[in-house]
């Protein structure tokens, strides 16, 4: 080994030695703001060592993400259509009273000649106006102006009579229209005469079969309204006595068409 290297390591450690000993003096010299150092047995007489501060880091707030929940959508509504059924009550009243009037006329041309346009009037119970299938009783007559060779100018032709019908109904709404077909007996009687030395009999008394339709229509609290057309064909008549011109004599056969008015009870 060199004396330079020697001389070197020397001096390195010289220095070592000399800053060993400068540190330990520092720590056993008081400082002028300082007492001197003492030896004391007193735990609590000996200096502490300093509290050593203690740095706690906070964490970080982390960030709360709150999730909205999705709006609720409505389910859309569905209106579903359905026949609506319609019940029709039945018509609690069963009978009706009515009475009105009209024209009638003959269908046989020699009475028509000898007779003016007769005016009828009625009177009419019907039973089961609520049903298919009703009954009629009714009081008809007619009165017409009679002008014949041999007979009064004032004289007249007048008919009385009692009728029994069936009565079909087409429904049991407030406008029912109907057909009616049954039996009735009928006297004429020429009135009025201060003479009569005609071919017309003083009355004759004939069997009719009446046939006919009508429409009824019922309104407010029971009211009813009727308009009917009838059709009477005749048996057995012999108003018109037979003559050489006319051996059969005449048809008393007729049509009539009424209106009534009435109520349904």
């Amino acid at each position: 080994m060199s004396k330079l290297h020697k001389l070197a390591m020397l001096a390195g450690a010289a220095a070592t030695s000399i800053l060993i000993s400068a540190s330990a003096n520092a720590q056993t010299t008081p400082t002028p703001d300082q007492d001197p150092p003492y030896e004391t047995n007193d735990p609590e007489a000996m200096p502490q060592p300093a509290t050593p501060t203690v740095v706690v880091e906070q964490p970080a707030q982390t960030p709360v993400v709150v999730e909205q929940p999705a709006p609720v959508v409505a389910a859309p509504v569905v209106v579903e259509e359905k026949p609506v059924v319609v019940v029709v009550p039945k018509r609690s009243r069963t009978h009706t009273l009515s009475a009105g009037g009209g024209i009638s006329d003959f269908t046989d041309s020699t009475l028509r000649d000898r007779t003016s346009l007769n005016g009828a009037y009625e009177a009419r119970l019907s039973i089961g106006i609520n049903a298919p299938i009703a009954i009629e009783a009714a009081y008809v007559g007619t009165a017409a102006g009679l002008e014949t060779l041999g007979l009064d100018d004032d004289a007249m032709l007048i008919s009385n009579g009692v009728e029994g019908l069936a009565r079909l109904n087409f429904g049991t709404f407030d406008v029912q229209p109907y057909v009616v077909g049954g039996a009735s007996w009928v006297r004429y009687n020429v009135v009025n005469d201060s003479f009569n030395t005609s071919d017309v009999r003083d009355q004759d008394d004939v069997l009719a079969v009446p046939l006919g339709g009508g429409l009824s229509t019922y309104f407010g609290d029971g009211f009813m309204f009727d308009a009917r057309f009838t059709y009477r064909m005749m048996f057995d008549d012999e108003l018109i006595r037979p003559t050489s011109g006319n051996s059969d004599g005449s048809n008393l056969d007729n049509w009539m068409v009424t209106a009534r008015l009435g109520y349904a009870f």
